[in-house]
């Protein structure tokens, strides 16, 4: 393992073979003709021969790609997300897996489901999560779920990034708090929460208010066969991605 010395602002983190380079000779020593960073062939500033990322012939400075794809964090090690949903005991015991549909949370702070195929693209993760009623729960996976929806009779495609993959978790909910920077707003229904487009004003969802601060989106399933992840259909007039 190298030894690490000081942190510079240019530099960061180095071994202690790069202080000299960095902060020049001492007085007494023989090299002290090369102190001069800027002079010095083979450094990671303006000499020749490899520079770097910074100026000089003969180096390997490229210019920012604004298309480049940014690596996910690495998983920390027994993460525990904060994370507080409402408890959705009531819901669960009147419903088994296969009739689960999307809930609207006010409560929840990331788009959950446990069904797999729910996502597009899907990596493995070391989290928890925080339930409602205390108790903590692993998270399999994170990733993108891809939702058909009916924008004015036709079908729309709108993804929702990070969410979980929560295979114990049997309900699966579309954060509130998600959806409010995309433009979406609530207001009271007749049954339950409505969205709206905040620039039209419009009714775009209506739910179904259920016990424990749940709202069960009013929704249609699309046809689909054995191999089809699921989709839902509902009637929406805003934005097509709503990518966090």
């Amino acid at each position: 393992m190298q030894q690490v010395a000081h942190k510079t602002p240019v530099s960061g983190h180095h071994d202690t073979s790069d202080c000299y380079t960095l902060k020049g000779y001492p007085a007494d020593s023989s090299r002290r003709g090369n102190s001069n960073p800027r002079r010095a062939r083979g450094n990671n500033f303006r000499g020749r021969g490899n520079r770097g990322n910074f100026g000089g012939r003969g180096g390997t400075h490229q210019s920012p790609n604004t298309n480049s794809v940014t690596l996910p964090e690495e998983e920390p090690v027994n993460h525990t997300e904060g994370t507080y949903m409402a408890d959705v005991g009531t819901y669960l015991s009147e419903n088994s897996e296969s009739q689960l549909n999307w809930l609207l949370d006010t409560a929840c702070a990331r788009h959950l489901t446990p069904d797999e195929s729910d996502f597009v693209e899907i990596r493995p993760c070391n989290r928890k999560m925080v339930m409602g009623n205390g108790t903590t729960t692993p998270v399999h996976g994170i990733g993108t779920l891809r939702l058909t929806l009916s924008i004015n009779g036709r079908p729309e495609t709108v993804q929702f990034t990070n969410a979980y993959w929560v295979p114990q978790f049997k309900a699966k909910l579309l954060p509130l708090g998600q959806l409010e920077p995309k433009g979406v707003s609530y207001r009271k229904g007749p049954l339950g929460l409505e969205l709206y487009n905040e620039t039209t004003g419009a009714t775009i969802v209506q739910t179904r208010r259920l016990p424990n601060n749940l709202y069960e989106i009013l929704m249609q399933c699309t046809p689909m066969s054995p191999t089809t992840p699921l989709h839902l259909t509902v009637q929406v007039n805003v934005a097509r991605t709503l990518d966090e």
